[in-house]
């Protein structure tokens, strides 16, 4: 089974939502187990996430006796969309 390597870019699937942050699954990596810490984003920023939904997520640490790892979300960019005229 492959892991990440830290700082690596990762597609990941919200599965739970707690206190502590989310618990993801890696779904470039066999659906592997993830946390991403609440102290990496604001209470706010946390409500926003619902289960079932993906992100990219940069690797912080890897814990590969226990097949699991801590990511950081990335933020998406946030891209305005201006009118042309043609």
């Amino acid at each position: 089974m492959s892991y990440p390597c830290i700082g690596d870019q990762v597609r990941i699937q919200v599965k739970e939502i707690s206190d502590l942050g989310l618990l993801v699954s890696m779904i470039d990596f066999h659906n592997q187990e993830a946390f991403v810490l609440q102290c990496n984003m604001s209470k706010k920023t946390q409500r926003k996430y619902k289960i079932g939904s993906e992100h990219q997520a940069t690797v912080l640490r890897i814990d590969q006796s226990n097949k699991y790892a801590d990511v950081k979300l990335i933020k998406p960019p946030n891209i305005s969309m201006k009118k042309i005229k043609i």
